[in-house]
């Protein structure tokens, strides 16, 4: 825990005069990502920090302002559009139980490594985060509640904010890596588990379809057509 802390300490406190680097705040969940860091950093903890530091001056940068609200604004904007072209059905259901986009506010802000606690496959998440755009743990949000095996289980919740979060976070536990299962051809419908590349395959697929300079415009059509007032938002 002592290195933990210094570790953190040490990359929000590092910034120089003059480096072009903002001034950096902690925030509840940015210890989670240090941890996942620090374990593969666990010899080397001026590294790790040096790592973290950098994360934190580029993908975490609006979450490391003081105040989470622009990434809860943002997610508020964005999600749902982006759901609409990837799963019609998904969307129309979280519209009518009225879930909003809070439920990716964690995974966002851990980088889902509060949720997964293999510190293999969350590592294997951060390379994927570290050289994708800062979006990408948005994509992959939005792949796990449109997998087949993941739908059935948010589909099968009661119809209400509790319920639905709840299922969708349940989510997480049915991940495995693919290294653990191994190649499969197996159909969803014979399997209880989704395999962790299928996700990432997935996830930067929908960011193919939907790249993040196109988020703008779609966000300013599904609000034209008064898609974002079906229904509100917990």
């Amino acid at each position: 825990p002592n290195i933990l802390a210094k570790t953190i300490m040490k990359s929000i406190c590092q910034r120089k005069v003059g480096d072009g680097t903002r001034k950096l705040n902690y925030y509840q969940g940015f210890h989670e990502i240090a941890a996942v860091i620090l374990s593969n950093y666990s010899d080397k903890p001026s590294i790790a920090s040096e790592v973290l530091h950098k994360v934190a001056n580029s993908h975490l940068q609006d979450a490391m302002e003081g105040s989470i609200t622009k990434m809860s604004s943002f997610l508020d904007l964005a999600l749902f559009p982006i759901l609409l072209m990837v799963d019609y059905d998904m969307h129309s259901f979280l519209r009518d139980c009225q879930v909003g986009a809070t439920f990716s506010l964690p995974w966002m802000l851990t980088w889902f490594s509060h949720g997964i606690y293999d510190v293999e496959v969350t590592s294997r998440l951060f390379d994927v985060f570290l050289v994708s755009h800062p979006l990408m743990p948005l994509y992959l949000s939005i792949a796990i509640i449109s997998h087949p095996i993941h739908r059935a289980i948010i589909f099968n919740s009661e119809k209400s904010v509790g319920s639905v979060q709840s299922n969708i976070l349940s989510t997480l536990s049915k991940i495995r890596p693919d290294w653990e299962v191994g190649h499969t051809e197996e159909h969803y419908s014979n399997r209880n588990y989704v395999v962790f590349q299928e996700l990432i395959d997935h996830a930067i697929y929908i960011m193919e379809c939907v790249s993040p300079r196109d988020i703008p415009s779609l966000v300013e059509k599904y609000n034209r057509f008064g898609l974002s007032d079906s229904s509100k938002k917990a």
